[in-house]
């Protein structure tokens, strides 16, 4: 499909290409024509103008003085041109300072000056031609004066300007034919990855979402092979059904979630939130799940470390605006419940640490933990859908390796970060990196040194 899109899109490059240089060429050698021709013309008129005149004014009844007959004089007086030729009214010839060239001029009468471009059969040149008309006192015509000039050499130059153009254009053709495959090679680099994520990802969505409706399945057969049993010693088979339901549900919403974002349709709806009390709540939500596990789980720094010892409202107000931003709540709790999460799904003994830290124009948020890790080889697909590391963490394959894809895609859409720091064995620390201000959305040189190096995938979001 791809090879016909390109083939199509070269063509059209060529194709553009001919149009822009058949226009451009063609403006150019007219341009370069008229300009040479225009130089001889001025050269015939300036010749023959001053010459007609005096002719004019020395007719005398009807016949021409005897010096402008012979043009023995005149010819002399003007060595520019090639040939001055001398007709009578009806354009027979009178005198000419080149018989022999004026012989293959052709001739029309002509009410007023002209300009022609012959080609002469005798000489086998081509000339520019002048003609005067010679008019009496009356109006009346008594005769015709010419001005030629050999314009071979401008003939010779433009055919060559002509050659050049083609041989150019030939050129052209080929490097525009070569380099537009090879381009749109490139132009459709994007749009062939995209294609290609697309059809994994529905491959991944398809595999996903097999198992659990094969569960169902399998759990409906069960209960409707026992439908005669009493319905208490089917409730194992309903417990089922009702967990696989809700993961089908989790594991739609995550995938509707990722096709909106993908799609732009995904809007945050920023407020003013502070971060602070945002992260003491989700500290308070999973405290009891990592004590459950025997891990500690820690937050720096706390509420009361912050706000215990101020009893003025306006320090109060003063040390709440520290960590104040502009993010969309709703959507900054899901990317802290992904992270803790996997911090402490991942962590069999240890601690898990949420740290805060304001960094100029950046509010940084650090969950650490001490699990396993996950492996070098693996970090740079850690953010890509459908990807698990679980083998490199330990733990049960149980989610569907969409968490942290959804987590990058809300922070990026916050004109944020999502980085990671990993080593297999000692732990992981993944770092949120927030704009406060508009100044920081706008350059990336202004986030965190730190957590620009940490950025293991190499690419910026």
């Amino acid at each position: 499909m791809f090879q016909t899109i390109r083939i199509r899109l070269t063509a059209m490059l060529v194709l553009l290409y001919l149009i822009l240089y058949l226009v451009s060429s063609t403006v150019i050698y007219a341009l370069t024509s008229n300009l040479s021709i225009g130089n001889l013309d001025a050269i015939l008129k300036e010749t023959a103008d001053p010459l007609a005149a005096q002719i004019a004014a020395t007719l005398d009844h009807g016949y021409f003085p005897e010096q402008f007959v012979s043009l023995t004089k005149t010819a002399s007086m003007y060595p520019k041109v090639t040939s001055l030729v001398l007709r009578d009214a009806t354009g027979g010839i009178l005198a000419s300072t080149n018989p022999t060239i004026t012989k293959g001029f052709a001739f029309a009468a002509t009410s007023s000056a002209s300009y022609t471009s012959q080609y002469n059969t005798i000489t086998d040149g081509y000339f520019r031609i002048y003609t005067v008309r010679l008019t009496t006192l009356y109006h009346q015509t008594s005769g015709y004066l010419q001005v030629a000039l050999d314009m071979n050499s401008i003939q010779g130059a433009l055919m060559t300007l002509r050659r050049v153009l083609f041989f150019v254009g030939a050129a052209g053709f080929f490097l525009a034919s070569v380099s537009g495959f090879i381009m749109s090679r490139i132009f459709l680099r994007p749009a062939v990855r995209s294609f290609e994520q697309q059809q994994r990802f529905v491959a991944d969505a398809s595999h996903e979402l097999r198992t659990p409706i094969a569960t169902l399945q399998l759990h409906l057969e069960m209960i409707k092979a026992r439908q005669d049993e009493p319905m208490i010693r089917h409730r194992v088979w309903i417990d089922g059904m009702e967990r696989e339901v809700e993961r089908l549900t989790r594991l739609t919403n995550h995938l509707l979630l990722l096709a909106r974002s993908d799609a732009k349709r995904v809007m945050a709806q920023p407020m003013k939130l502070n971060v602070l009390e945002l992260v003491d709540e989700m500290w308070n939500a999973f405290l009891l799940a990592a004590t459950a596990k025997g891990l500690s789980l820690e937050m720096q720094p706390t509420l009361d470390e912050m706000y215990g010892g101020i009893e003025n409202e306006d320090d109060v107000a003063k040390a709440m605006s520290a960590y104040q931003i502009q993010a969309d709540p709703e959507r900054l709790e899901q990317v802290l419940t992904i992270l803790l999460d996997n911090a402490i799904k991942y962590t069999t003994r240890g601690t898990v640490r949420i740290s805060i830290e304001r960094e100029r124009h950046w509010m940084v948020i650090a969950i650490c933990d001490t699990g396993i890790g996950i492996r070098k080889e693996q970090q740079p697909f850690v953010f890509d859908r459908f990807f698990r590391a679980d083998q490199a963490r330990s733990g049960s394959a149980s989610g569907a390796g969409l968490g942290l894809s959804i987590a990058h895609e809300i922070v990026r859409e916050h004109g944020g970060w999502l980085t990671m720091k990993s080593e297999h064995g000692v732990g992981t620390t993944f770092y949120v990196a927030l704009p406060i201000t508009q100044r920081a959305k706008s350059s990336f040189r202004r986030v965190p040194r730190r957590v620009f190096e940490l950025d293991h995938r190499g690419r910026s979001m």
